[in-house]
């Protein structure tokens, strides 16, 4: 197993008795969501940030990586937390929002917070098929969506296209069982969002049960909203719903 790229590096911060559990997305690393994780560790809360299989070391060891494995990542965070919080919150950006509404589909959280989740295919997986067919096993990833001068995020310059259908088959399975989300849910989305299409938002928000259930429109930013101009707002907003929901809880 290769070292893990610079900036990449997991980390759990201990605080009380109240858990979040930060997730990056696909082909990235915890660098992209670190300004969040640090913010809540600030505040007080127990923090979970790990780096999924296969990311954040070459793009061939992600190529060997599954879907399953991912998962496994995320649940190993959540056990982490369960054994020193009592409640326990999932933040996700782009394919880590995905695992995030799997992990509430399937174990006890109290509760999603999701910035650009990737539910809707709506054509983002059509690179991938294309050049599946054409025998190509590597897609150029040309540079970060983000807006911000002088910001690059810590991720791959190239993805397996093998990745990309497990990335498929993910989105696939947690559309299947979506209705089975329940517990309350901040959902932010990005109009310039140009990897996941803004329209992915807006299906989570009418696929989950939940009843309360929030939606937060980004304007400011590109896709990796954390490391862009809109991070102090996301920030903020997620502080101020976990606040809003442990004082229901108590």
């Amino acid at each position: 197993m290769s070292k893990i790229m610079r900036g990449a590096e997991p980390k759990n911060y201990v605080g009380n008795s109240v858990g979040v559990l930060v997730l990056h997305g696909f082909s990235g690393t915890p660098q992209s969501v670190r300004p969040l994780a640090e913010d809540l560790a600030a505040r007080g809360y127990t923090v979970s940030m790990p780096l999924l299989k296969g990311h954040g070391r070459t793009p061939e060891e992600m190529e060997q990586s599954s879907y399953q494995e991912w998962i496994k990542s995320c649940v190993n965070g959540l056990n982490w937390l369960k054994e020193h919080t009592r409640n326990q919150y999932v933040f996700g950006l782009s394919m880590g929002g995905t695992l995030a509404l799997y992990l509430a589909e399937n174990y006890q959280v109290s509760g999603l917070i999701l910035l650009n989740a990737c539910y809707s295919r709506l054509g983002m997986f059509n690179m991938y098929e294309d050049l599946h067919q054409r025998g190509i096993a590597f897609a150029e990833n040309d540079g970060s969506d983000i807006k911000k001068p002088g910001v690059k995020e810590v991720a791959y310059s190239k993805i397996p296209v093998r990745s990309g259908f497990e990335f498929r088959k993910l989105v696939d399975i947690v559309q299947l069982g979506s209705s089975k989300v329940d517990v309350p849910v901040m959902i932010f989305s990005t109009v310039q969002d140009h990897v996941v299409n803004f329209r992915s938002g807006t299906d989570i928000f009418t696929a989950i049960s939940s009843r309360e259930k929030y939606f937060y429109t980004l304007t400011e930013s590109g896709h990796v909203g954390l490391l862009d101009f809109d991070a102090e707002t996301i920030k903020r907003i997620t502080a101020e719903f976990i606040a809003d929901q442990v004082s229901h809880v108590g």
